[in-house]
């Protein structure tokens, strides 16, 4: 049997294995002759380097798949510059590299209420963010930001009374805390869109209790003040948020003043 031809295989790949843990000089000392060796030697590098390029393309990002956070990043750059069809496509892309990170989740669901025909979606996504972050304590603190978009997305859908429903037990819970002011002004809207004048003033008066600078909670109240019949309390509001350089045409996505909710 010839020697050359039965070994051949089998040793150059113990030599490839080892060579990706440092062994390659123990392992050509240890052949058993210098033909051998020499042989070894000079056609080595051919599996070697096609070995290291395989390995290579496994972990390296020039090559490898782009990951959730690769295109969390371009959806985000999209929905800043309010291309929510497109972010929701990257988004898309997302969930299917991470299907189980509540936050791609929660993100395509804020671009999905400002997308026509979409706003189911925000609601199922929100939901879906919902779900999985009670899988996963590391997600607990951000519970909050996905029951807002989920309360949220359902007054974009029209659906004003579920709404109110998933926001009760999230102001009970925050109470005082300046995080509960977006929570106050979003019921404050749902009542105001309902007709129910006096019981979205309280919501927002607390709102600009918690947060006396945010100028969205101050148009609100004017046009509650207004449907009260009460002009010169509307008039007034309406002054501050000239004095905030505030345009709620232009401000539609305006930060909130403690923490950006949506993207």
């Amino acid at each position: 049997m010839n020697c050359n031809k039965v070994c051949f295989g089998p040793t150059i790949g113990r030599l490839v294995f080892r060579a990706f843990i440092g062994e390659i000089e123990e392992s050509l000392r240890l052949s058993y002759t210098n033909k051998h060796m020499n042989y070894r030697k000079k056609y080595l590098g051919v599996p070697l380097a096609v070995a290291l390029f395989c390995s290579g393309l496994q972990g390296c990002s020039l090559f490898g798949q782009p990951t959730a956070q690769d295109f969390d990043q371009k959806a985000t750059a999209n929905a800043m510059r309010e291309e929510f069809a497109k972010a929701i496509g990257d988004w898309d892309l997302g969930v299917l590299a991470d299907p189980e990170n509540p936050i791609w989740y929660w993100k395509r669901a804020n671009a999905c209420k400002h997308v026509a025909g979409r706003e189911q979606q925000a609601v199922d996504d929100a939901r879906r963010a919902i779900e999985l972050s009670s899988k996963r304590p590391e997600f607990k603190s951000k519970l909050m930001y996905f029951k807002y978009t989920e309360a949220d997305a359902l007054q974009v859908k029209g659906e004003l009374i579920p709404s109110i429903t998933v926001l009760d037990p999230q102001i009970q819970e925050l109470g005082n805390e300046p995080y509960a002011a977006p929570f106050y002004l979003l019921r404050a809207n749902a009542y105001f869109k309902l007709g129910r004048n006096q019981e979205a003033l309280p919501d927002v008066n607390k709102a600009i209790e918690l947060i006396p600078t945010w100028s969205r909670a101050y148009d609100l109240r004017a046009e509650i003040y207004q449907a009260l019949g009460d002009t010169e309390k509307a008039q007034k509001d309406r002054d501050v948020c000239l004095f905030n350089d505030y345009d709620k045409k232009v401000d539609l996505y305006e930060p909130y003043p403690y923490q950006r909710l949506t993207f």
